[in-house]
């Protein structure tokens, strides 16, 4: 029996760890720490919160940059600490929204006045695509995404 195979290559930088990770660390913070919102960038996806990191920086908005290492889990006590200065979570992954880690974000949130806008593929990724166009379809470049987050603060 013949079963199909898709291997999945991350278009975007890939970041390796510069020293042992320490296993009891669910979340590491990473270079941007300010206010109003938080980015948790996953995986190949963290070049693009750095990006989106930045060029809100020039829209006035200070931006929380956090890389999760671990998905398994969450980081509850990282969660609580965002909630007093952070109005609005993006979640960013290179994965289907359904059901993903960012659901699980939402969900911790949902009894709570913070918003949470998650940020992935809305369908399937495709056996052939042009990654460009993929993520443009899915509102995934970065100048997209910043987009959207600064109209979450003009309505």
């Amino acid at each position: 029996m013949k079963k199909t195979v898709a291997i999945r290559i991350p278009w975007t930088k890939v970041f390796h760890a510069e020293r042992a990770v320490r296993k009891r660390l669910f979340f590491c913070k990473i270079p941007c720490r300010g206010k109003t919102v938080a980015l948790l960038a996953l995986g190949s996806f963290f070049h693009i919160g750095m990006q989106v990191c930045e060029e809100l920086a020039k829209q006035g908005i200070e931006a929380t940059l956090i890389n999760p290492l671990f998905i398994n889990e969450i980081d509850v006590s990282l969660l609580d600490e965002l909630k007093p200065d952070h109005k609005l979570v993006v979640t960013l992954e290179d994965a289907l929204l359904h059901g993903g880690f960012g659901s699980r974000i939402a969900q911790y949130y949902s009894m709570h006045s913070m918003k949470v806008m998650n940020k992935g593929f809305y369908k399937p990724v495709p056996t052939t695509y042009v990654a460009d166009d993929f993520m443009r379809e899915n509102r995934l470049l970065p100048e997209q995404i910043t987009e959207d987050i600064v109209k979450m603060f003009t309505l």
